[in-house]
């Protein structure tokens, strides 16, 4: 593979900004191709076999940190890729959508909270195939979905000790992760 990449960090105060963006030619790009074969243990899944194709794939990603104010600070990033099959003129397989993400924490001397909320765009640009149809992705819908985290840190000259808590998808959203080859058959977890 061939690429490039160019990026900037900026950094003022209580304030970073990230900003990134690649191209990537690939003369043998690998990715799993659906056999139209299902899985011996398990007739839902199906079985996928490597192979290698000219691929073209650019994106970018932004990053931005800032504290608020006290102890409260913010994290957002957007990030974005695009890839294609160039001997196939369609777009590569298992490629995400526009996502961002945005969390909003407080961090107390021994303790921190955050609340985190991932969004995730439609994905239409799909892998299609006229030479196996079968091995045609399918397209997701977008998606919000909330985190809540706790932190406990215990500190000395010694040792550092932390006890962590999360909780994913508050709300109990079904939703389904592009990236995810058995999202037909299981959402992400409740």
């Amino acid at each position: 593979a061939y690429g490039a990449e160019i990026s900037w960090d900026s950094h003022y105060e209580d304030h970073h900004l990230h900003l990134a963006v690649y191209r990537n030619q690939f003369v043998n790009y690998l990715f799993p191709m659906h056999t139209g074969k299902p899985a011996q243990n398990n007739p839902n899944l199906m079985v996928y076999q490597n192979v290698a194709m000219p691929a073209l794939m650019a994106g970018f990603e932004v990053g931005f940190h800032t504290h608020l104010f006290h102890q409260f600070n913010s994290d957002v990033t957007i990030s974005y890729t695009q890839g294609d099959l160039t001997d196939l003129n369609t777009p590569m397989p298992y490629i995400p959508p526009l996502e961002s993400n945005i969390e909003l924490s407080v961090d107390l001397s021994d303790y921190s909270f955050g609340l985190m909320a991932h969004f995730a765009n439609q994905q239409n640009r799909v892998f299609q195939s006229e030479l196996d149809p079968l091995a045609n992705e399918t397209a997701t819908k977008g998606y919000a979905v909330f985190d809540l985290n706790g932190e406990y840190r215990l500190m000395n000259d010694d040792y550092i000790v932390t006890a962590t808590m999360t909780l994913e998808n508050v709300l109990n959203q079904e939703y389904r992760k592009h990236l995810n080859k058995v999202k037909h058959i299981f959402p992400e977890p409740g």
